[in-house]
């Protein structure tokens, strides 16, 4: 469910929504969620000054109900956030 719920979230505010792919990985300290995007979507799905990737994440350890959950965006060159 937690992983549908982001890609929705993810999809929902980028111009290329068929780009967007998630993975999912149990981790010792709760569940990593990588986002990847094409390059031209960073910028939206980051926000202006964080904002938008700030509200998602907020948003997942909601969700996640005091599972620990991390999220991590990628576009096909490299990490940025």
């Amino acid at each position: 469910m937690l992983k549908e719920a982001l890609l929705f979230m993810v999809r929902s505010v980028v111009r290329n929504p068929g780009e967007v792919n998630v993975l999912e990985k149990e981790i010792p300290h709760g569940t990593r969620f990588v986002v990847n995007v094409d390059d031209d979507d960073i910028g939206a799905l980051i926000g202006r000054g964080g904002s938008t990737i700030g509200a998602i994440r907020t948003m997942m350890s909601a969700f996640a109900q005091g599972n620990n959950v991390h999220v991590e965006v990628r576009t096909p060159n490299k990490a940025r956030a």
